[in-house]
């Protein structure tokens, strides 16, 4: 029998949103355990865990708790990270072609 309340499974990680990845790049690098943000934040590890794999969003209230706790400016969380941008590679233009 199949429980109404099935545990949404995680998101492959291309598929996650900007934020649920840049929590995940920003905690690890910073060495900060899912506890230690969950307790700064006042959530839970499982909640951290469940946005951290795509299975959800914040409320916006927690996110900016979430920088907080990471030590960086919200927009941190919201922009590029070095992973995202694309390298130059010799030989090939990057953006934009004048016309």
């Amino acid at each position: 029998m199949k429980s109404e309340h099935a545990v949404k499974p995680a998101l492959p990680l291309k598929k996650r949103s900007h934020f649920a990845r840049r929590l995940a790049e920003l905690r690890e690098t910073k060495g900060l355990s899912l506890k230690a943000v969950a307790d700064a934040v006042g959530t839970t590890a499982w909640a951290i865990q469940w946005i951290e794999d795509g299975r959800g969003e914040p409320k916006l209230s927690t996110a900016q708790r979430i920088a907080v706790s990471l030590g960086v400016p919200f927009t941190d969380l919201l922009g590029p990270s070095p992973t995202d941008v694309p390298l130059a590679v010799p030989g090939r233009p990057v953006g934009r072609q004048p016309s």
